[in-house]
């Protein structure tokens, strides 16, 4: 595997999947250098700046060659986009890591600009924990970043490579891992305290300098607050196995820090779990996963793990921004209690939030004559004991089989009967209850009082005496199989 220092040489996570967003339209490498070996001549003629001189071609690089201020010392690395070399900067004898645009891109403006968007994102921000740069420009044909050179040549990609070879982490590398996150934590949110939104967080994207200290790299695909956009159309930009609900949508609207959020809280599940919270073989079928599944809670996958960075964790990842850390120094400051041994501010989802939940996965039965029922089965498995929530759920199932309302298969009726059956266990759920355990009978009677006082409800009399039918069989049934008890 190939090391480096700086963000083009590394591979994305292993499955190989097309560029979703390629920097250029044109179709292929070959046709690039056609085509810029024709652009350059032209603009030669015109004398446009920055053109390669009309007798020769950009410069090709090798150890020893000098690009403006730098001299090549030897290749790190290369990517998609071009390749980065170690390199010394003549006028004050440091050494620099320098990215150079491949020159098949070098004549595709789209491609010479998001390579410039990532010197201005980056150059911006002065923190220990983002990769500095120093200077953007051209040389020899050639469009370069010179940006601080980061010892060790490794990721998290290759820290997690690592980790797979483990099976059992103790809690000191738990705790080990939290305060890397929450330095890295520290580094966004000056940096979108800068106005710069990331958008491709990822583990290949986050270095590892032999200090310790983690820094962030590669901010081609940065959103730059004010800046000139390149594209009027929905961006789809980011890493499928990392990106946001938002991004996966291609909405340019709602793209703010909490998509960062969202993105370094898929790292951090893979720090934790080992596994990406959204796995598929193709672009398609990630998508999907992350826009509608709910990653597994990680101390399924790992019972070592501590509750509070499970919670922690979960709570970036929700598919709401208005539901995840407000803020990247939020997350950071809950991670850092967690690790001082006080209360974490996140909390796992609310009933209502998980029955909201439920109702985005299954679309269908939300909106179908089953609605009421279905809805009054899911709070009440989560609301009550084994042996009631058994009979309900059987109830309830039988309702929503039989159901010929056709009411209930209105989607307006079936959103006010979700949100009734919500505001039923939302009242009487155990934050609510202050740890006193209700029966199915005292949820029930307390069903029928609100069915009264519902006045979406009692504007749709058809919904009404469904949901009373519901009520009344669920009833009916607890007092038939009260007297036998459990199984």
């Amino acid at each position: 595997m190939v090391t480096c220092m700086a963000p083009l040489c590394f591979p994305l996570p292993p499955i190989s999947m097309p560029d979703p967003n390629p920097p250029s339209d044109e179709p292929d490498d070959a046709l690039h250098r056609l085509m810029g070996d024709v652009q350059a001549a032209r603009s030669s003629e015109a004398g446009e700046p920055g053109s390669p001189s009309p007798n020769k071609g950009p410069i090709d690089p090798k150890p020893g060659v000098v690009l403006g201020d730098y001299r090549l010392v030897n290749e790190l690395g290369s990517g998609g986009m071009g390749t980065v070399w170690e390199a010394e900067q003549v006028s004050l004898g440091r050494p620099v890591a320098l990215k150079l645009l491949a020159t098949s891109f070098a004549f595709s403006k789209r491609a010479v600009e998001r390579f410039r968007r990532e010197a201005e994102a980056g150059g911006r921000i002065a923190n220990p924990g983002i990769v500095q740069v120093f200077e953007v420009g051209e040389a020899g044909g050639m469009q370069f970043i010179a940006q601080e050179l980061v010892r060790g040549g490794k990721t998290l990609t290759d820290l997690f490579d690592d980790l797979r070879q483990k099976t059992d982490l103790s809690l000191p590398w738990y705790k080990d891992a939290a305060a890397l996150f929450a330095r890295i934590a520290d580094a966004l949110a000056v940096a979108h305290d800068e106005g710069v939104i990331h958008r491709d967080i990822k583990p290949s994207n986050i270095l590892m300098g032999t200090d310790g200290q983690p820094k962030v790299a590669d901010f081609g695909l940065a959103h730059v607050e004010n800046a000139l956009e390149l594209s009027k159309t929905g961006d789809f930009a980011g890493t499928p196995f990392y990106m946001s609900p938002e991004q996966a949508a291609a909405r340019r609207m709602g793209i703010d820090e909490r998509t960062d959020i969202f993105s370094l809280g898929a790292t951090f599940y893979e720090a934790l779990t080992q596994r990406r919270p959204f796995e598929g073989d193709t672009y398609q079928q990630v998508l999907k996963r992350v826009l509608v599944e709910d990653p597994v809670a990680p101390r399924k996958i790992r019972s070592k793990i501590p509750a509070d960075l499970s919670v922690i964790c979960l709570k970036a990842l929700e598919k709401d921004p208005d539901q995840r850390f407000a803020s990247m120094a939020d997350f950071a400051a809950d991670i850092r209690h967690f690790l001082a041994d006080e209360p974490i501010t996140a909390r796992p989802p609310s009933l209502m939030q998980r029955t909201r939940k439920w109702s985005r996965r299954h679309p269908v039965l939300v909106t179908s004559g089953a609605t009421a029922a279905g809805a009054f089965a899911l709070v009440s498995w989560l609301a009550i004991d084994n042996h009631q929530r058994r009979i309900i759920a059987d109830e309830a199932t039988k309702q929503a089989r039989t159901s010929e309302s056709q009411a209930l298969g209105d989607k307006a009726s079936a959103e006010h009967a979700i949100d009734f059956m919500m505001k039923l266990f939302e009242a009487m759920s155990p934050q609510e209850a202050r740890g006193r355990r209700f029966t199915a009978h005292e949820l029930l009677e307390e069903g029928e009082r609100l069915l009264q006082e519902d006045e979406k409800i009692n504007a749709e009399p058809n919904l009404q005496k469904g949901l009373k039918k519901t009520l009344s069989e669920i009833y009916s049934s607890l007092n038939r199989e009260g007297s036998s008890g459990p199984d």
